[in-house]
């Protein structure tokens, strides 16, 4: 229940990646909690734990200011994904990109996301270089 709580706290820390829009047309991110290497080395159902702190942390944006539009991607991809799905969506992303193991785990989550997800911002970015 701790360690619960604590990716919540993790996650909802995370949802400013949203909600600060800042004047220079950036957006300004705290640190978070943890790396991308810390995730790796946690046991299953830590990470499990951590999915569901991290996916409910995302759908908060909208109280820190996000608007409601800027969430429809993230939301539609993760209808009806368990835990376990979204830990091995971030588990997958990390390991597969080892220069960013000392990233904040906040960032590389979504990252994950940006790169799984048909309709992210990251995703669409992508498809339209090609």
């Amino acid at each position: 229940m701790k360690t619960l709580l604590l990716m919540l706290v993790c996650a909802v820390l995370s949802v400013k990646a949203f909600a600060q829009d800042a004047a220079s047309g950036g957006i300004a991110v705290h640190n978070g909690m943890g790396n991308g290497n810390d995730y790796l080395e946690m046991r299953e159902s830590a990470r499990q734990d951590y999915a569901i702190g991290f996916v409910n942390g995302i759908l908060l944006a909208p109280l820190f200011g996000a608007p409601k539009s800027s969430m429809a991607w993230f939301e539609s991809c993760v209808e009806g994904m368990s835990n376990n799905q979204v830990a091995e969506i971030i588990y997958q992303y990390v390991k597969s990109h080892p220069a960013e193991w000392h990233h904040g785990l906040h960032i590389v989550s979504y990252q994950a996301f940006l790169a799984a997800c048909p309709d992210s911002p990251g995703r669409k970015r992508r498809d339209s270089e090609k």
